[in-house]
C-alpha cells in the first residue's frame, strides 16, 4: 500500500482569460497490490488498485484549479523487466473511472492510460532515461446526465527526459520533463515533476 501526495502548480491561458494557481492536488490512496516476479529473468509486476480523492482546492468560477473535484477508481497493471542489469523497461497500464463533480454537475468520462519509461543506469544510484505516457477518454462527458456535444473525449501523449537518483533500494527522487502533443479536448502543455519517494 501507499499515499501520493502532490503539490501542483498550473499555469493556464484559456481565450477568455487565464489563471495560475498552486497548492495540494488530489492525493492518491494506493490499495491492494497483487504481485508476480520471475527475478532470474529480471521480471516484476502487480496489479494495484488505486483511489483519488478530491483533496485539491477547486471552484466553477476559476481557470486553473488544483484538483478535479471528483473521486476517481483506478486500476493499473504494472510492469517492469531488466533486460540487462543497467537497463531497465518499465510500464503501467490502467483505467480511470471518475465520479460527478458535485459542484457543476459535469461528469468526465472515462480514461485509459498508459505511462513509461526505458532507462539505463550511468552509475548503481542514477539513471537516465526517456518516458512519457498516453491517454484517451473512452467514455462521453455528461452535463446533468446529457451528453456534452459529441461527447468531448480527450487524448493526450506526451514524452521527455527523465533522471532518477536512488537514496537506497526503497527511496530516491525523480526529475522528469514531458512535452504534449496530439492533445484533443484538453490542455496542451508542457510538465516539469520532482517526485520523491520513501517507506512509511
Amino acid at each position: 500500500s501507499g499515499i501520493v501526495v502532490p503539490f501542483v502548480h498550473s499555469k493556464l491561458s484559456v481565450p477568455f482569460g487565464r489563471d495560475s494557481r498552486g497548492g495540494l492536488g488530489d492525493i492518491v490512496l494506493h490499495g491492494l497490490y497483487v504481485g508476480y516476479k520471475k527475478p532470474e529473468a529480471g521480471l516484476f509486476s502487480f496489479l494495484a488498485l488505486d483511489f483519488a480523492l478530491p483533496t485539491g482546492s477547486f471552484s466553477e468560477n476559476r481557470i486553473a484549479n488544483n484538483g478535479l473535484n471528483t473521486y476517481g477508481f483506478m486500476p493499473n497493471v504494472n510492469l517492469t523487466w531488466f533486460p540487462l542489469p543497467r537497463t531497465e523497461l518499465s510500464a503501467t497500464l490502467g483505467y480511470e473511472i471518475n465520479s460527478p463533480n458535485r459542484e457543476t454537475n459535469y461528469h468526465s468520462g472515462n480514461v485509459a492510460f498508459l505511462d513509461w519509461v526505458a532507462g539505463y543506469s550511468v552509475l548503481p544510484n542514477l539513471q537516465i532515461g526517456l518516458q512519457g505516457y498516453a491517454l484517451r477518454q473512452t467514455t462521453d462527458d455528461k452535463l446533468n446526465g446529457e451528453i456534452v456535444g459529441e461527447g468531448f473525449r480527450g487524448q493526450v501523449f506526451a514524452i521527455g527526459p527523465q533522471v532518477r537518483y536512488n537514496f537506497s533500494r526503497e527511496a530516491g527522487i525523480i526529475l522528469k520533463w514531458q512535452s504534449e502533443f496530439n492533445v484533443r479536448n484538453r490542455p496542451e502543455g508542457d510538465k516539469l515533476w520532482v517526485q520523491f519517494s520513501f517507506p512509511l
